[in-house]
């Protein structure tokens, strides 16, 4: 099982010099989907995570890490 990293989101964005409103505006949605994102409540749909790999110039399977239960996953999929 893979998870979304909202940690990676954070840091990312904040490496660009961004809040969550200006992000937001670049990748095309509203700041409450960057709220609800980076608090892990809901994660961004295909084609926004393209938008968002794309403003990192990052793989998408850089946002998403194994479970904890199952951490030999990554290998598998490298």
């Amino acid at each position: 099982e893979w998870k979304f990293n909202r940690e990676r989101l954070i840091a990312m964005r904040e490496m660009l010099g961004l809040n969550q409103e200006k992000f937001a505006e670049r990748i095309g949605t509203v700041k409450q989907h960057i709220s609800l994102w980076e608090t892990g409540e809901t994660i961004p749909n295909v084609r926004t995570l393209i938008r968002i790999c794309n403003e990192f110039n990052v793989e998408p399977k850089y946002f998403f890490t194994p479970n904890e239960h199952n951490s030999d996953a990554l290998s598998e999929v490298a």
